[in-house]
């Protein structure tokens, strides 16, 4: 799948729009259970948009993880893959709060979940973008819990600003250049150093086959380490 930059532009409008019209405001929380897609930059760009915190969730995690990242983080918006329908569904019962989540299922229909594709589809594009602070939280990302539960790191709009132009710098990219994204988005440093910066390629997840494969058929000249 090819998006262009309109195609993104157009998309994150969207789903701006449709996330507005769930109620999420300036600093509300919206949780991402995904892998690798189009989708996740999608929701990540429209809560920018929207002055909204973004909540990328490890999809190697177990319900009851899931379930604390959602009530610690005050998720207002859940958005879930197809294939973790099971994990987000176990996590959901497990929280006292979810009655006030609004969940949203990438491939919904074939699950008798609110469709994501269909209800952005039918979204009112959210043009006007809310001013923010280059000090307001942009998203949270979530430790590991190695040594307790896991805890939520506020990255802020510099953060994330600096980061990519960081990357830009010092991989000296230009605006023809093509990213492989092979390493999971929800992790920090390919979140921060893969969608803001040039074109990518997002790979659902690690094949060394496919990944070499995708490199020599688009001559790729940066590549994220898994």
């Amino acid at each position: 799948m090819t998006l262009t930059y309109g195609d993104l532009a157009d998309a994150v409008d969207r789903t701006a729009g449709a996330l507005a019209s769930m109620g999420v405001r300036k600093g509300d929380r919206v949780a991402m259970l995904g892998e690798n897609s189009p989708e996740f930059i999608q929701v990540m760009f429209a809560c920018f948009h929207l002055g909204a915190v973004y909540v990328p969730i490890n999809t190697r995690l177990a319900p009851p993880e899931v379930q604390h990242v959602l009530d610690d983080s005050g998720a207002k918006v859940l958005v879930h893959d197809t294939e973790l329908a099971q994990r987000a569904d176990a996590a959901l019962a497990l929280t006292h709060r979810a009655a006030e989540i609004t969940v949203l299922a990438i491939g919904g229909s074939q699950l008798g979940k609110t469709d994501f594709a269909q209800t952005v589809a039918a979204a009112e594009p959210r043009l006007a973008f809310e001013p923010v602070s280059i000090e307001d939280p942009a998203a949270f990302i979530y430790t590991s819990g190695t040594t307790g539960t896991a805890k939520g790191a506020v990255l802020s709009h510099r953060n994330l600003t600096f980061v990519a132009i960081n990357t830009i710098i010092d991989y000296d990219v230009v605006s023809d250049d093509v990213a492989l994204m092979i390493s999971p988005l929800f992790h920090v440093a390919s979140l921060g150093m893969g969608p803001c910066r040039a074109s990518s390629r997002a790979r659902r997840s690690w094949s060394s086959g496919a990944s070499t494969r995708a490199v020599r058929s688009r001559s790729s000249r940066s590549t994220a380490s898994p």
